[in-house]
């Protein structure tokens, strides 16, 4: 017998394609695969909380709204990843980044990315991060059944009913 199947294939037209054999009937492409299906629907993730933490442009605090704010905690979060520091990323970073930063006075200024600091919103990362480690057992179970409980709707889908 070919592939994993581990038995004769006399008889079957699958071989090595068994997974397509459901309920003695093959599946064909573009074939009904079932009449009803029922699902909770896709979970978004919470909308993003600002942290207020500070952003330094050429030495200067700028202040940041939560939407260029979110931006730039997504960009310390990877900062000191491998393809954070590639030259072409950081262009790219900041070609769409701008567009946001234009939106306010404060945000005009910034333009060169080797002018841009985001060690003081990286620390806190570091801080939250060392916060979830540092939470005990229980806590982490607790979080871990507030999130699976709030998931539960859209965990299963129930097909033909």
């Amino acid at each position: 017998a070919k592939g994993g199947g581990g038995g004769d294939d006399a008889g079957t037209s699958y071989g090595d394609r068994w997974y397509e054999e459901v309920d003695g009937s093959e599946w064909k492409r573009g074939g009904v695969k079932w009449k009803t299906l029922e699902h909770g629907g896709v979970m978004f993730p919470p909308l993003y909380t600002p942290h207020g933490k500070p952003f330094y442009y050429d030495g200067a605090a700028v202040p940041l709204t939560a939407e260029q704010e979110e931006v730039a905690t997504m960009f310390a979060a990877m900062r000191e990843t491998d393809y954070a520091k590639k030259e072409t990323f950081q262009k790219n970073f900041m070609e769409a980044w701008r567009p946001l930063l234009k939106k306010t006075d404060e945000g005009k200024p910034v333009k060169k990315f080797d002018k841009c600091d985001f060690s003081a919103i990286a620390a806190h990362l570091e801080e939250e991060k060392a916060r979830k480690k540092e939470m005990t057992k229980e806590q982490k179970a607790e979080a871990k059944k507030e999130k699976d409980e709030a998931e539960a709707h859209c965990v299963f889908a129930l097909i033909d009913s």
